[in-house]
């Protein structure tokens, strides 16, 4: 994979700070509205980014259910590990959208 699609080095944070709030944040609350999720249901989030919306999901769930969020990006994945990994019931995998097994 190319370098360039990785978001390395302090792009994780910037997209964190400002470009994931001002494209995600309403697409996050307005997803997590609608979604509707069993009791003991499972969520797959395709491309978490830095988990913005993966936090916004979490708020929702039902209190057995499973969140798994993808992301291709390691270093945005890492990211999202590490300023939301304290959420329960919410496991981070490193997952290509076009590849999943």
């Amino acid at each position: 994979m190319d370098s360039h699609n990785q978001f390395v080095g302090s792009i994780p944070e910037i997209y964190e700070t400002f470009l994931g709030p001002f494209l995600f944040l309403k697409h996050a609350q307005d997803l997590s509205a609608r979604l509707r999720v069993p009791e003991r249901g499972r969520v797959l989030e395709v491309a978490c980014g830095t988990g913005i919306v993966t936090e916004a999901i979490h708020r929702v769930l039902p209190s057995e259910a499973q969140l798994t969020a993808t992301d291709i990006s390691g270093p945005m994945l890492e990211f999202a590990k590490t300023k939301r990994g304290h959420l329960q019931r919410v496991t981070f995998g490193h997952a290509d959208a076009e590849n999943l097994p």
